[in-house]
């Protein structure tokens, strides 16, 4: 076999059976060749695809058949064992009855279900919302596997002791998450000790909003902020290789903007990226609102002083449509 043929089959192979390790090779290793296609230089070819598509890491390892858990990053539990376990929970009338229950699993899993049940127990016995959260980050073994899997796990925790700083607004679970899913009364609740008619009073003063526009189907505001209407990000530049993906985003854009009452307020960035700059461009759904509904606004001092007048203060030019008459 040339080189070129190793590549080939070992896409072929690594794909049709996700990997080539489970507690066994899942791919034949008895000859040169398969040695070959197996690993070098077979093995570069997949390695090749991942790097250029990361979510294809699902087709060619065992990444697609196993999901990880709260352990110490030496367990994990399969698809087949979590459905199990999914499917007993789901008998039972109470998550503390749940977690009470006896069930079995194999060796290699039990030491990620004990970890991910102490912190479940842990959680569950907090008086408080907050207190439940700060439980979950302080466990050692979600902090192994959080340092094992992300590089930037620290930021992970940071982002959940502020989600505990949030949290303390709350005595009442339900209450917490209502706001954290923007439901009920869309995080208008400071305290839910609170009498109705104070909350009435307080719910529209001072609050900032955050949705996203599948959690703002349904509701409206007098003013809506919509961010990030440029190209590639709204609409996606995944979008574009989906079918319907534009049809999609185009329908999500019309959800957004009709979220508002009296002011609706389109925004975007000239630039996006830290270690590397994006030159952006308006979102091409902008080009399909009429133009006398439209009113540019211009940040007074939008760039230094020192640049001057540029293109970037001034109005985007509105592309052509690239659609044809019928006739």
């Amino acid at each position: 076999m040339s080189n070129h043929d190793y590549a080939t089959r070992s896409l072929e192979e690594h794909k049709k059976h996700a990997g080539k390790w489970a507690i066994k090779s899942e791919m034949p290793l008895e000859t040169k060749d398969d040695l070959s296609i197996a690993y070098t230089p077979g093995v570069a070819a997949p390695c090749l695809a991942i790097a250029a598509n990361p979510s294809t890491a699902y087709d060619y390892t065992m990444k697609g058949r196993a999901v990880a858990v709260v352990s110490d990053g030496s367990s994990v539990l399969g698809l087949g064992t979590s459905q199990k376990l999914a499917a007993q929970f789901a008998l039972l009338p109470s998550l503390k009855e749940a977690l009470a229950a006896s069930v079995k699993v194999g060796s290699r899993a039990a030491d990620g279900l004990k970890n991910t049940l102490a912190i479940l127990k842990s959680m569950l016995a907090a008086p408080l919302p907050t207190d439940a959260v700060r439980a979950f980050a302080a466990s050692d073994s979600y902090q192994l596997y959080l340092e094992a899997e992300f590089p930037n796990y620290r930021d992970r925790l940071d982002d959940l002791d502020q989600l505990a700083v949030f949290a303390e607004q709350y005595r009442d679970l339900g209450a917490f998450l209502d706001a954290m899913t923007l439901t009920g009364d869309f995080g208008g609740r400071i305290d839910d000790t609170t009498s109705q008619s104070d909350q009435d009073e307080e719910s529209t003063e001072g609050k900032l909003i955050l949705s996203t526009i599948h959690q703002a189907k349904g509701l409206e505001w007098d003013a809506v902020f919509v961010i990030h209407c440029a190209s590639g990000m709204f609409p996606s530049d995944r979008s574009l290789g989906e079918r319907n993906g534009i049809e999609e985003e185009r329908r999500l854009f019309y959800v957004a903007t009709t979220r508002a009452r009296a002011k609706l307020f389109l925004t975007y960035p000239l630039t996006t990226g830290y270690e590397s700059v994006d030159i952006r461009q308006p979102s091409p759904f902008l080009d399909e609102i009429p133009v006398g509904m439209v009113e540019f606004v211009r940040l007074k001092r939008s760039l230094p002083s020192w640049a001057g007048e540029t293109v970037y203060n001034k109005p985007p030019a509105r592309r052509q449509s690239s659609s044809k008459d019928d006739n």
